[in-house]
């Protein structure tokens, strides 16, 4: 019998509220003393293209029996399993982009041992912790899944490990340069992205939805055509046409900077938005999303300073026509009654 066969039967935590699957299997690693290498191998016992879609996506895999697989290895029930490999909605982010985290919420679990990557910071539409309206910053890992670096990397973000509240504080002190109506406009935002992502809810109720919108399709072709560059060179994305240019006194940059160049020629997807690693470039996609499907009540939250000469009505007064052409298109699989102006404003 292996040391991991031994070891299967020790208690574990239960899930955090929303936790990861990739951050709970960490924590199982380390409570049975168990390397990546181990718990692969385990698991290529009973299904090599199970591994393969754990090491594809560690969060969401994509096989009808990896549940039970990883089941049989973990003695994790089943139940649980499946709630943790549940995504939120249809807009979680690539694995490869899923580096972010509040770190005020961090702070409050303490030291690393007691960390779990939530869902919330996975989803692409969320850029700014709903609990501590700070924006999410990339961090290299959360919890056990430290112990997966090498320590020159643990080192290297020492104060991120240890102090996690230092970096909270300053974290805090730079945001509080946004102004607090924007602050306003980029939760009402998220939250309309959620809900029109998702479907009718209770939330979609109280943020104003008319019943029985389904917006899924409008959100996601609005967001990844503000995503693009529509060029094959790497260039701005159209949603910095969109950003205001000297306001608030440099809150701009700190929310919605540095919004790094993209390359995404030819006809976009929501894939263009869900693998982008930039909280920056996200977070203004959504805002300037949802002033277009939202527009009436968008104007009770956006500040009114320079938004009349920025905002979506700029995005339309210089988008290519490529970009307008195709957005056009796409309207054919909206629902009934739902549009967004694809019309430059007037200039008169």
């Amino acid at each position: 019998m292996t040391g991991l066969d031994r070891s299967l039967h020790k208690p574990l935590r239960d899930p955090e509220p929303l936790e990861c699957l990739s951050s709970y299997l960490a924590a199982w690693r380390h409570h049975r003393h168990t390397t990546i290498p181990q718990f692969s191998a385990s698991i290529i016992r009973f299904s090599t293209s199970v591994a393969v879609a754990l090491m594809e996506d560690p969060d969401f895999p994509e096989h009808p029996d990896w549940v039970d697989v990883v089941s049989k290895v973990t003695y994790i029930p089943k139940d649980i399993l499946s709630e943790l490999g549940k995504p939120l909605g249809p807009w979680h982010l690539a694995p490869a982009c899923r580096i972010h985290a509040c770190v005020a919420c961090l702070a409050e679990h303490g030291k690393a041992s007691r960390q779990s990557r939530s869902k919330l910071w996975t989803y692409a539409t969320n850029t700014v912790c709903a609990f501590h309206e700070l924006p999410l910053i990339e961090v290299p890992a959360v919890g056990w899944q430290w112990s997966d670096l090498p320590a020159s990397e643990r080192k290297r973000h020492a104060k991120l490990l240890l102090r996690p509240e230092q970096v909270r504080d300053s974290v805090a002190a730079a945001w509080s340069s946004v102004d607090e109506q924007l602050m306003r406009a980029l939760a009402f935002s998220q939250l309309s992205a959620w809900a029109g992502g998702t479907g009718p809810s209770k939330l979609a109720e109280i943020i104003g939805y008319p019943d029985g919108y389904m917006d899924r399709e409008v959100w996601e072709d609005v967001l990844c055509c503000l995503a693009s560059s529509w060029t094959a060179k790497y260039e701005d994305p159209l949603v910095v046409l969109g950003l205001p240019q000297d306001a608030w006194n440099g809150c701009v940059n700190v929310c919605f900077g540095p919004v790094r160049k993209v390359c995404s020629g030819g006809s976009p997807d929501i894939r263009v938005f869900c693998r982008s690693t930039s909280a920056p470039l996200r977070r203004s996609c959504v805002l300037i999303a949802a002033q277009a499907i939202r527009g009436a009540y968008m104007e009770n939250f956006l500040p009114v300073r320079d938004w009349g000469r920025s905002g979506w009505s700029r995005v339309l007064a210089h988008m290519p026509a490529a970009a307008s052409d195709w957005l056009e298109n796409m309207r054919s699989r909206w629902p009934a009654g739902r549009s967004v102006s694809t019309c430059p404003p007037s200039t008169s």
